[in-house]
């Protein structure tokens, strides 16, 4: 289920290649968690945008996925879920790409979930 939350959406950029994902931010400079596992990078990227807000603005924040990651994965199109699927079966070096969002808001701010 979509999570509605006031505060700032930060852009995140997925990429599956050399069989690690990757997750950037065009909109968070610095942002960068790589894995093997999926799952884990996905849920990495939550610490990793409240500590750039963190040293980067000196903000305390909270962070939240706004989609779970089975939500995200289901939601890509088919083409992409099927070239990942290869990807992990052949360690091939295709690539590709997908776009997810995060709300952060200040601690203790109100969240409407």
């Amino acid at each position: 289920m979509t999570k509605h939350i006031s505060g700032t959406e930060v852009v995140v950029n997925r990429k599956a290649k050399n069989g690690f994902y990757v997750y950037t931010s065009d909109a968070l400079p610095g942002l960068y968690v790589a894995s093997r596992d999926d799952q884990r990078a996905y849920d990495d990227v939550l610490e990793s945008i409240r500590q750039l807000y963190h040293l980067d603005f000196g903000m305390d924040v909270e962070v939240v996925h706004i989609v779970s990651h089975e939500e995200f994965i289901a939601r890509m199109p088919a083409g992409e879920r099927a070239r990942e699927i290869m990807h992990d079966r052949t360690a091939d070096l295709m690539a590709d790409d997908g776009v997810l969002t995060f709300a952060v808001t200040r601690m203790g701010a109100a969240a409407h979930i």
